[in-house]
């Protein structure tokens, strides 16, 4: 459980770093320039299938109480917030974090992401946007970096994480893949 708690610290220290500078935070980390990587073709079959295969295993979590709800989940549930909304302009939002804790370790597993992004919506409530897939150091053993969907993993020496966004719900004209989405917005709630 310490470790856990220690994990979720350190997360929570990766995205206010990554909030706070739009800068790569490591060697070799390009997460801020990021460009879409279907340039030529926006949806190519290959990504819209497995876009197509998230959705399928996240759609219940549109539902926020079905996220935080343990049984649900199937183990812990998406029960840690890590994040409130982040925001960092002009290069977009990722919105609040909220992290399966049962499932940070090595294992890498698409249908079942470390972590669900959420942006606030009028009237209080929250909606599914993306998700992030996330990897501690200490959890892996080999010398090059996670992958998944044919992304390698973004490094964060400072936290000790390796982390992978997927806009799945929301477009995102940066790429599926960037950190920041610019039509994500922290302020909804807000607007009347």
């Amino acid at each position: 459980m310490l470790r856990r708690t220690t994990l979720l610290a350190g997360i929570a220290g990766l995205l206010a770093a990554c909030q706070l500078s739009d800068q790569p935070t490591a060697a070799g980390s390009d997460a801020q320039n990021r460009k879409p990587d279907f340039a030529s073709d926006p949806t190519p079959p290959t990504v819209q299938h497995q876009v197509d295969r998230v959705r399928a295993a996240t759609k219940a979590f549109k539902k926020f109480t079905f996220a935080t709800d343990a049984a649900t989940a199937g183990g812990g549930g998406y029960t840690v917030q890590v994040t409130d909304c982040m925001e960092h302009l002009p290069l977009g939002t990722m919105g609040f974090h909220y992290a399966n804790a049962d499932l940070l370790d090595a294992s890498l597993d698409p249908l079942k992401p470390e972590a669900l992004l959420y942006e606030p919506v009028r009237g209080g409530g929250f909606k599914l946007v993306g998700v992030e897939y996330l990897v501690p150091y200490n959890a892996w053993t080999s010398p090059t970096p996670p992958m998944l969907f044919g992304q390698s993993f973004l490094r964060n020496d400072t936290f000790k994480v390796w982390a992978l966004h997927f806009w799945i719900w929301t477009e995102n004209p940066s790429g599926y893949f960037a950190d920041w989405n610019p039509l994500v917005s922290c302020h909804r709630a807000a607007t009347p």
